[in-house]
């Protein structure tokens, strides 16, 4: 039988104990469509939104090229109507339909036909404490922005196959594949180069020239157009050919199990030349730093009724062992019962917390140890910005339970990670509902 994406990329992992909470941020960054490298920064150890690349692109580096592509081949095959909703959805359709003040005195956003634009059910956002400056109209753009991006790598996957020296790969093998590289504001385009400024201030110009012997082509709104149609200060994405080094990562034994086994070659990706743009309908800004103003509320993963807010993070537990730590005492590892709540501190000590959800569910969450003090005292003062956790902050908490089940008791053995959700960069410790 062959294996799911989610054994496989489990098998890239230690093979007694799977990284079962990569394996879910991971799989859900790929069904996101996440295209978001351009205006990724260093956050000092801050975890980016789950469903954006940030800290998922990092760890798809490390992984073998064979899973890159695995993973690249199944958006471009998962995603080959999204052409459709490129075309469609973003920017026209993509509407605010409704709004209404939080209980914490913040604005909340419906966009229902943001679906269409992402695999995670999301349709509403909020405004956050930190962005009062933004508009109803900045917030309109902000999630076109947002459809946008979240359509264009799959879009580009579909446009730009990716292919090897040989039909069938080998090790050894070079491959290319496309990527979105970066969002800039067009200062000029031929078939030979294209130049753009990749900073809202316009001081970030960069030349990128053609893939040797292709020309660079043109699109808009899903559909090819004459290179001529993209002007000077339209923003675009840079679309490059890149090359790799083909590595054959899996292996089957006597029973028909997936074994990693460590590649025999591995280069850094290697930018062959541009290949292409794409054209966008918003101002740069839009697909920048305003974006941290803006927080997405998808539904909670295996608790309907339940929003789990998708901004920056940090690991609160486990956190012995560095990144891609896991709970010692973690029982079941099976992806398929993963499931994951946040909400609001409202008790807390050594190796327990309880937490409020959006629906107002209390929530009592355990972990082996003094796993929370533990935290504070070795780990929250390392950040730059308050991160202590404490009651008033909100946590996020992935976990393994029978969807069959309903219980609101967390136990330390089907806790996969426990993080601590940032709101832009408003201190921690208010309190926020959602």
């Amino acid at each position: 039988m062959k294996p799911t994406v989610e054994q496989e990329l489990l098998a890239v992992t230690a093979r007694r104990r799977p990284n079962t909470a990569f394996v879910t941020d991971t799989m859900r960054a790929v069904r996101s469509q996440a295209a978001r490298a351009a205006f990724e920064r260093n956050l000092n150890g801050i975890k980016k939104p789950k469903r954006r690349n940030g800290g998922l692109l990092a760890k798809f580096k490390q992984l073998p090229v064979g899973v890159v592509v695995l993973v690249m081949l199944l958006v471009a095959v998962g995603l080959s109507g999204a052409v459709y909703a490129f075309a469609r959805y973003a920017p026209d359709l993509v509407k605010i339909t409704n709004s209404a003040i939080t209980s914490r005195g913040t604005k909340a956003y419906w966009a229902p036909a943001f679906t269409n634009c992402t695999t995670d059910g999301t349709q509403k956002f909020e405004r956050n404490k930190n962005a009062s400056q933004l508009s109803d109209a900045d917030v309109q753009n902000l999630i076109t922005a947002r459809c946008e991006e979240d359509i264009v790598d799959g879009f580009v996957s579909r446009i730009w196959p990716t292919y090897g020296t040989n039909k069938v790969w080998k090790d050894g093998d070079t491959i290319y594949y496309a990527r979105p590289d970066a969002i800039g504001t067009l200062r000029s385009v031929s078939k030979a180069n294209v130049v753009v400024n990749e900073s809202a201030s316009g001081t970030q110009l960069k030349t990128y020239n053609a893939q040797p012997n292709q020309q660079i082509t043109a699109y808009a709104n899903g559909v090819k157009v004459p290179l001529s149609s993209i002007k000077a200060g339209d923003t675009v994405y840079v679309i490059t050919r890149v090359s790799d080094i083909y590595t054959m990562p899996f292996h089957a034994d006597s029973s028909g199990s997936v074994e990693y086994m460590a590649p025999t070659t591995q280069t850094p990706p290697k930018t062959v030349g541009a290949i292409g743009i794409v054209k966008l309908s918003q101002p740069l800004r839009y697909y920048g730093g305003l974006q941290n103003g803006l927080t997405e509320l998808p539904p909670c993963m295996g608790n309907a009724g339940e929003y789990c807010p998708s901004t920056a993070s940090i690991d609160v537990y486990p956190r012995e062992g560095g990144e891609g730590a896991v709970n010692p005492q973690l029982v079941d590892v099976d992806p398929s019962k993963n499931r994951e709540i946040s909400g609001m501190v409202t008790e807390l000590n050594d190796a327990t917390l309880k937490l409020r959800s959006s629906s107002g569910k209390i929530y009592m969450v355990s972990v082996p140890g003094d796993g929370f003090s533990q935290y504070n005292r070795q780990y929250a003062p390392a950040y730059s910005d308050d991160a202590t956790l404490r009651i008033g902050s909100n946590v996020s908490v992935l976990y393994s339970m029978s969807a069959k089940t309903s219980a609101q008791n967390i136990s330390a053995s089907q806790v996969i990670k426990v993080r601590l959700m940032l709101d832009g960069d408003v201190k921690q410790g208010t309190d926020q509902q959602y």
